[in-house]
């Protein structure tokens, strides 16, 4: 038992030292002094990438992937916060992005499901989540009573999709910092050291 919780500590320790990287990396890339509008959540991103692969031989991966999740995030605030119309008319085609609509959300899957089906918000909203349901029983099936001969390969996308639920079945959980995120984050890299 003392053996895992010892396991348990240098693993989290590993997590606050990839956190501390990945600050130093944000802060020397020089973005932030010219998009001083974007978003800081380097831990938010950092929280998506252990979501995905939290075990210590990925720690690479979840460097990368914290990278890509925060350049896609910056991209998002360019397209929702400091773009004039002619600037996200060229960076549209600069990056073949079909990302707004008039009001400047994203089409959301239960926006186009309203407009493809003619359907209320509603019924939309009650469409979606079956699917979602729907999607996880499949993927529990494949994950649990399949042998599957790239089972590293289903427990990554099956981690993604969990933080994908996770962060955004109340909302936005990256872009808006809420109570719950917060404390998932808290809990994930601060207090682990709090209570040892």
């Amino acid at each position: 038992m003392y053996g895992d919780l010892l396991e348990e500590v240098v693993h989290e320790a590993n997590h606050q030292d990839e956190v501390k990287e990945l600050s130093r990396w944000w802060k020397n890339l020089g973005l932030i002094e010219h998009l001083n509008f974007a978003r800081d959540r380097i831990v938010e991103c950092f929280m998506c990438a252990v979501g995905v692969a939290s075990e210590p031989r990925y720690r690479s991966f979840r460097k990368w992937l914290t990278k890509a999740i925060k350049l896609v995030a910056v991209i998002d605030d360019v397209y929702d916060i400091y773009a004039t119309f002619n600037e996200l008319k060229q960076f549209t085609i600069a990056v073949e992005k079909l990302a707004e609509r008039e009001r400047g959300d994203a089409a959301s899957s239960i926006l186009c499901y309203m407009n493809e089906m003619s359907v209320s918000e509603e019924e939309a909203r009650n469409h979606i989540k079956w699917m979602i349901r729907e999607t996880w029983k499949r993927i529990n099936e494949e994950c649990f009573t399949k042998m599957c001969s790239s089972q590293w390969f289903v427990s990554l996308t099956t981690n993604a999709a969990r933080v994908a639920h996770t962060l955004y079945q109340n909302g936005d959980g990256l872009g808006i910092q809420d109570r719950d995120i917060r404390r998932q984050i808290l809990s994930l890299v601060i207090e682990p050291f709090l209570e040892v």
